[in-house]
C-alpha cells in the first residue's frame, strides 16, 4: 500500500510494516505521535523528515503477529 493509505491505517490504530522492515517491526500512529513495536513515542513528522527517499512512498502491509 502506499505512504497515505497506511498513514490512514495506522491513524485508526492498524500496526503497519514496510518492506524493509524487520518481520517483527510496526508502526502506527497515537494522537501527534509515531508508536513504534519498541515502545518508541515521537512526533509524525520526526518520522517523516528522514524517510524521504522515493521507497518510502510505496511497500507497507498490515502488520501480521506470527
Amino acid at each position: 500500500m502506499t505512504k497515505n493509505e497506511a498513514i490512514g491505517h495506522m491513524r485508526n490504530g492498524v500496526k503497519i510494516t514496510h518492506t524493509y522492515f524487520d518481520k517483527k517491526e510496526w508502526m502506527m500512529i497515537k494522537g501527534d505521535n509515531m508508536v513504534l513495536e519498541d515502545g518508541v513515542v515521537f512526533p509524525i513528522d520526526e518520522y517523516w523528515k528522514y524517510r524521504t527517499q522515493d521507497y518510502w512512498n510505496d511497500g507497507y502491509s498490515f502488520f501480521k503477529q506470527e
